[in-house]
């Protein structure tokens, strides 16, 4: 066998070739997973990106839902406002009525009506008056706390209203 021996000049030529050829197959590498990995970067992108689109749609419809709620709560609340007024409409505030320990203020009141409007016929107050109780909390026994009577029906509140203008019962106990 013969060998070729090769001149040290050719020597380092070859050995400097060969690194360079090393090192562009580790570029080539490097490229190579680099190039996958932004491809792999880009196809989650479009995933974030689409699910961004989809949570901005849904927020969306949850603001629109939102509004519409916050829409029909503000007319929920001027219809119950509406409601309490017409409501309170149908009772009498009543003042002056000293109170006692254990009072029962409901037959009080019903007493009260029967002799402003003694027109109407027995019992009728007794069903006509629904709820009467004072206002507030009990102070000291010198001030008597107001009366709020509730009225089952109307007729019997406008009447107590109209006979309590010219009531003796009432001038009297004034």
């Amino acid at each position: 066998m013969q060998s070729i021996v090769l001149h040290p000049k050719r020597q380092k030529e070859l050995s400097v070739s060969a690194k360079i050829n090393e090192g562009a197959e580790g570029l080539e590498k490097m490229i190579r997973e680099n190039t996958s990995k932004i491809v792999d970067l880009e196809t989650s992108l479009n995933h974030a990106y689409k699910s961004i689109e989809e949570l901005k749609l849904a927020n969306t419809a949850t603001s629109e839902k939102c509004t519409a709620q916050e829409k029909t709560i503000a007319d929920m609340q001027e219809r119950l406002s509406e409601a309490e007024r017409y409501r309170r409409r149908w009772g009498l505030r009543l003042y002056g009525v000293p109170e006692d320990q254990d009072e029962n203020v409901k037959r009080l009141v019903r007493d009260i009506c029967n002799r402003v409007a003694p027109d109407f016929p027995d019992g009728y107050m007794d069903m006509a008056v629904d709820v009467a109780h004072r206002i507030g909390k009990k102070q000291d026994a010198l001030v008597s706390r107001s009366i709020i009577i509730q009225f089952a029906f109307r007729t019997a509140r406008d009447a107590v209203w109209k006979k309590a203008k010219e009531s003796a019962f009432l001038k009297e106990r004034t």
